[in-house]
């Protein structure tokens, strides 16, 4: 997939900014195929320096809008200056350009309709022909720069050679890790539990190392090895690892405990996916699809299986009418009434296929 190229801006925070951004810098960045940044833009609390220093090392590209003068621009921009080649100028025609960069090229524009409309063509055509002025001195720091005391391009990609180098060997070794870790841990309970307490299932997380974002917050969880299926029409989730079969598709809607072991029985009875060996999952069972990170769509299991994985029914009871539920938005497991109605999946042991 080709990486995105981005364009960094510098300018002063102030509303009468804000048009010069909004009609000229990003439709030109746009338009140019650019993809445009301003430190503004950065959503949610951060810390607004760091963000504003790593996008202009990140960034192909910075334009600098020296207008106003304002120290906060000059300062990034001698950021940018130092990095590389790779700022283009731009200064309202009332603002004096600055003495150190008076020999060197420099978009001088009105904001006016019209002269943001110069501007942003001016742009367009600056940032097409990147390549090319990148390629020279577009500043005094990167003219007069000491370059025996500089790290050159060519080093610079040994040491990353380097850096990729020890990064596939830790790669290799966490494999071996997980693999060795798999081997121990691969097999989970699937006999259910007429009595499981607080306590005991704790232990049993903390011991198979099974995430839960409250009584586990350690636990590395298991490393799955999934793969979508198709048996008979239906689409089923093998996971290579731990030897389970999980019902992917075909989720009935919410149901009470004596529900969910009668639509278990239907699945049998109608041999679904070509089987006749599906159950309701033992909690650990369960545990063990959360996942540290949660997903795109907000919950701690992977994308892989799809449909509605908020409450899900276990087959272990705490005590009579009281059950083990896991709830996938939470990524953790509580204790629930065999009355409430949470949803179904079926699960059936199947021999590792590798």
């Amino acid at each position: 997939m080709k990486k995105e190229k981005r364009c960094f801006v510098l300018m002063p925070f102030k509303r009468s900014m804000d048009g010069v951004y909004k009609e000229a810098v990003k439709p030109a960045c746009i338009e140019s195929g650019f993809h445009p940044i301003r430190a503004d833009e950065t959503k949610g609390p951060h810390n607004i320096t760091k963000s504003i220093i790593e996008k202009i090392f990140e960034s192909d590209v910075v334009v600098a809008d020296m207008t106003g003068k304002s120290p906060n621009v000059f300062y990034e921009m001698g950021v940018a200056h130092t990095i590389s080649n790779k700022t283009i100028c731009i200064i309202q025609k009332a603002t004096p350009l600055p003495f150190d960069i008076q020999s060197y090229q420099c978009i001088i524009y009105n904001p006016t309709k019209k002269g943001l409309d110069g501007l942003r063509q001016e742009i367009i055509d600056s940032l097409r022909d990147f390549t090319n002025w990148s390629k020279n001195a577009t500043n005094p720091v990167q003219d007069f720069k000491p370059t025996r005391r500089m790290v050159t391009k060519k080093e610079i990609s040994a040491l990353n050679l380097k850096l990729r180098q020890k990064d596939a060997k830790i790669s290799t070794l966490e494999r071996k890790i997980d693999s060795q870790k798999r081997a121990l841990i691969r097999r989970l309970r699937s006999k259910p539990f007429k009595k499981l307490s607080d306590k005991t299932l704790q232990r049993v997380l903390e011991d198979k190392e099974l995430y839960h974002t409250v009584w586990n917050p350690g636990g590395r969880g298991i490393y799955h090895d999934y793969k979508i299926e198709k048996r008979d029409g239906r689409k089923i989730v093998i996971d290579h690892n731990t030897g389970l079969c999980w019902q992917q598709s075909d989720l009935p809607p919410a149901q009470d405990y004596s529900g969910a072991t009668k639509y278990v029985e239907r699945l049998n009875r109608n041999t679904y996916a070509g089987h006749k060996d599906w159950r309701l999952p033992t909690i650990e069972e369960l545990m063990s699809l959360v996942e540290r990170k949660q997903s795109k769509s907000g919950f701690y299991i992977n994308e892989i299986f799809g449909g509605d994985r908020t409450w899900i029914w276990s087959s272990d009871m705490v005590e009579i009418d009281t059950l083990w539920i896991v709830n996938f938005q939470m990524g953790c497991c509580y204790k629930q009434s065999a009355k409430n109605s949470y949803y179904v999946v079926g699960v059936r042991t199947e021999e590792d296929q590798h």
